[in-house]
């Protein structure tokens, strides 16, 4: 919800350029220490790729998904984010996958 006296605020340009830097100079480190761990559902697996193929393997691999987020082998026209994403690109994928739900049931059973 938006108050009366919210503004909108946009880094300077010398400050994204400085993210860009930071993700440069740390994107392999930021990668390897996300994989570490065997209990997140959702880190970065390797950098996106923007590449554009127009042939019949393209149609298949091509996502359906208005998703902001780039998941690992699935091609889009435009690049979202600068990793992708192996399992889930974004929270609510989790929430509706098999394994979600069989985590559920196996609580629901444990606490009864």
């Amino acid at each position: 919800m938006l108050h009366a006296n919210s503004q909108l605020n946009v880094p300077h340009p010398r400050s994204q350029l400085l993210v860009v830097d930071f993700y440069e100079q740390y994107k392999e480190t930021i990668i390897y220490y996300c994989s570490l761990s065997s209990f997140s559902i959702r880190s970065p697996h390797k950098v996106a790729t923007h590449k554009f193929y127009k042939d019949n393997l393209h149609k298949i691999k091509l996502s359906n998904d208005s998703s902001i987020i780039e998941e690992n082998d699935k091609e889009y026209k435009n690049q979202k984010s600068f990793f992708s994403y192996k399992d889930y690109s974004n929270i609510h994928k989790f929430y509706e996958s098999p394994r979600y739900h069989c985590c559920e049931k196996n609580i629901i059973s444990f606490l009864s």
